[in-house]
């Protein structure tokens, strides 16, 4: 008999879940999306059939077991790609703390596309475009995340600049105004020169916005 079979189904759920957990941190829903996938179905379909008492425990073990083998195939996957990968897990991530999948939809869905057939390679075993594979997906990650801080902190700070000059704020506050130009203009030259530090372009276009905002609240005073 297998050391499953003696484990009682709330033991063997507890068990799962640890290894889910495991997986999760490893990143493998992104590095072995077809495994991860399938693993969570016989999960999620053990984790019905307890709660709603429908099947039999056998029934339920035995999708729980399943799940368990996609788990440790999606580990396995998950060390072969997950050093030629890193790179793209950060640029990923940094392209959504910029809101790429709302400002930079297109973008992020095509980055996200091409790095679930570039793992889905390696889970088959095939390793060697794995780099290149790495590369061209965080650079579609990083153009999102550029496209994002573009349209989101960029086109923001320029429509309260347009705003604050029809509030003639170059008459009321026009050193403030002239000040967020000036960030907004340092912002888009990081952005374009330096393309692979967008922290500092960020923090200068969030500075331009809060001068932006200061120019409105100075002219709407007069």
């Amino acid at each position: 008999a297998t050391a499953e079979a003696g484990m009682s189904s709330r033991q063997m759920f507890s068990a799962v879940e640890r290894n889910i957990k495991t997986a999760s941190e490893a990143n493998a829903e992104l590095l072995s999306p077809e495994y991860f996938t399938k693993a969570m179905k016989y999960y999620k379909e053990a984790k019905n059939d307890f709660h709603m008492s429908r099947g039999s425990e056998d029934g339920i073990k035995s999708d729980l077991v399943k799940s368990n083998e996609w788990l440790k195939k999606a580990m396995d996957a998950t060390r072969m790609g997950g050093v030629a990968f890193a790179s793209v897990i950060q640029a990923r991530s940094n392209a959504e703390s910029a809101d790429a999948p709302r400002y930079a939809s297109e973008v992020w869905t095509r980055a996200e596309e091409m790095l679930r057939k570039a793992a889905h390679k390696v889970e088959e075993g095939d390793v060697r475009d794995a780099p290149a594979d790495a590369r061209e997906v965080a650079d579609l990650f990083q153009k999102a995340e550029l496209t994002a801080i573009k349209v989101n902190y960029l086109g923001g700070t320029r429509s309260l600049i347009k705003q604050a000059e029809e509030l003639d704020a170059d008459k009321y506050a026009i050193k403030t105004l002239i000040d967020a130009k000036q960030l907004l203009q340092q912002a888009e030259r990081e952005l374009t020169e330096n393309r692979y530090d967008t922290d500092y372009p960020r923090d200068l276009a969030r500075r331009a916005r809060n001068e932006a905002q200061h120019a409105i609240r100075t002219t709407v005073r007069f």
